[in-house]
């Protein structure tokens, strides 16, 4: 009991508060350098962080320039296929109609059955254009060919210039 009383006395005592205050000083030293530590790399990270997104939202609105410089507006792409798929369509049947052809997928193992039928040449009655049209489709497929070429060619061209700054 002697023992009880002498340690609840030395807790109540001034020396006991100076000890405890100085290691709490101490702890709290060291929380407040931690924190002082972590909230400097906090900002460091954020400005290295803002400074990426910044980076990247250029270089997405460059890659998206040149990819509009490269492949184009996706409208006329669309009305390049809408102009060259009539052409190519009544070419396509111009060229079937005038040849003899068997039907089917495996058109090269019943070639020599004679119960398969051929077709017939002309049987569809497609007319090739006439006169000065005569050539028009082929300058029609050509054309928008020779476009897609270009603009792909061209927009590699300025994608690999600017990608050498």
């Amino acid at each position: 009991m002697w023992l009880l009383t002498q340690i609840i006395a030395w807790i109540s005592s001034s020396a006991f508060n100076s000890l405890a205050t100085s290691v709490v000083g101490v702890i709290n030293k060291r929380t407040d350098a931690n924190v002082s530590i972590n909230a400097t790399n906090i900002q460091a990270g954020q400005a290295v962080d803002l400074a990426v997104l910044n980076a990247s939202v250029a270089k997405m609105h460059e890659d998206a320039a040149l990819a509009a410089l490269r492949w184009g507006w996706w409208g006329t792409r669309w009305l390049m296929v809408a102009a060259a798929v009539t052409p190519i369509w009544h070419y396509a049947q111009v060229m079937l109609d005038s040849c003899r052809w068997v039907p089917g997928i495996l058109t090269f193992y019943f070639v020599p059955y004679p119960w398969i039928i051929e077709h017939e040449v002309g049987s569809w009655k497609i007319a090739a254009l006439p006169g000065e049209y005569a050539g028009s489709e082929l300058k029609v497929i050509a054309t928008v060919v020779g476009i897609l070429v270009v603009q792909n060619v061209g927009g590699g061209i300025v994608e690999a210039i600017t990608k050498r700054k």
